[in-house]
């Protein structure tokens, strides 16, 4: 390297490296906590009432409480196919040996509160509580049909709408705090939402958007009058539930590629008090939060560990917890620190 290309390379090298420090110590500042989870990986993460609830890649359950996280976790071990959390301390599960039945337990797994039978022949592919987790949306399969279902603080299964397998793709669904609407985020020949009415069984709005490919994510304003769909790459799409209208597009940057790997929204949630709509990518992991109202964006910073399991805010609305898919860290982090 000649004297010329030394001083030409010295000071990019104190740039980078100031940079980098920035971005670190921008991250820090969000960072409050860092929990030691599951060793299996962190895939999902919820908030119960005033408990954060981790769901582990090997189907454990860890749940913190929110107003002391210092205090070691509960930790629930059951013989889970599938599992979710819902409110009053209850977790569901498909156990591996009767896929025909989901269980209620309480979160440390070991007090059998109830068995809920499946319908002849379905198999459960899906447990999708709501925000707060008082509803848990079901996703039953059976030949060439999805069937969607629907179980309240009843602990009662009740069927809400049969929707083609072999025409429509169903990535995520979603039901509000009240348990009133149940929601579908799929593809076919585009991104395809639909929002069904649990009490009278029928469609209350249906999109087919052919501009995007597919929608990923879905999630419900907490007063269920606001659906929020997140398609694949970059956007998520907020429409008003009684009209069907598109209210606004929350928009996340563009990344500059990274080999093999494409650009994904991995999870989106929605604020406890509805002011915050949080989003996480990947390759590049970073979280971004905006204000709910108005689709500014208030604050984004990076996130650790190289595949982002799930999102969740604190039930203050101030906080938010990220877990990491392949490492046992679940970070919480300052949501109301406004630097971009």
């Amino acid at each position: 390297m000649t004297k010329k290309q030394k001083i030409i390379l010295f000071p990019a090298v104190i740039v980078t490296v100031f940079l980098l420090a920035m971005f670190i110590s921008r991250s820090k500042t969000h960072l409050l906590h860092s929990l030691r989870g599951p060793a299996a990986g962190a895939r999902g993460v919820f908030t119960a009432a005033d408990k954060l609830v981790v769901l582990s890649g090997a189907n454990e359950v860890y749940t913190w409480d929110w107003n002391d996280l210092n205090k070691w976790p509960t930790v629930a071990r059951p013989n889970a196919k599938m599992l979710c959390p819902m409110a009053a301390g209850k977790i569901l599960y498909v156990p591996n040996d009767r896929p025909d039945t989901i269980v209620v337990t309480d979160l440390k797994g070991e007090k059998q509160i109830k068995k809920i039978p499946l319908p002849f022949g379905t198999e459960c592919q899906m447990l999708a509580p709501s925000a707060d987790c008082s509803f848990v949306a079901v996703l039953l399969v059976k030949n060439n049909e999805n069937k969607l279902a629907l179980i309240g603080p009843e602990l009662e299964l009740t069927e809400i709408l049969s929707v083609p397998a072999e025409t429509i793709k169903i990535f995520k669904t979603g039901v509000s705090n009240d348990g009133k609407l149940i929601a579908v985020a799929g593809e076919k020949s585009g991104g395809l939402a639909i929002v069904v009415n649990t009490d009278t069984k029928e469609v209350v709005f249906r999109k087919h958007l052919e501009d995007i490919s597919r929608f990923d994510n879905v999630i419900f304003s907490p007063d269920g009058e606001i659906a929020y769909f997140g398609e694949r790459v970059r956007f998520i799409y907020a429409f008003k539930i009684v009209t069907g209208d598109l209210l606004r597009i929350f928009e996340i940057p563009k990344y500059p590629p990274v080999p093999q790997k494409k650009q994904v929204i991995s999870a989106i949630d929605i604020s406890p008090d509805g002011s915050r709509l949080a989003a996480s990518t990947e390759p590049v992991q970073r979280l971004y939060i905006w204000d709910a109202a108005t689709g500014q964006k208030t604050t984004q910073f990076g996130l650790p560990g190289p595949v982002v399991g799930d999102i969740a805010f604190s039930p203050d609305s101030d906080k938010i917890a990220t877990s990491v898919l392949v490492r046992s860290t679940v970070s919480v982090w300052d949501a109301t620190n406004s630097r971009p």
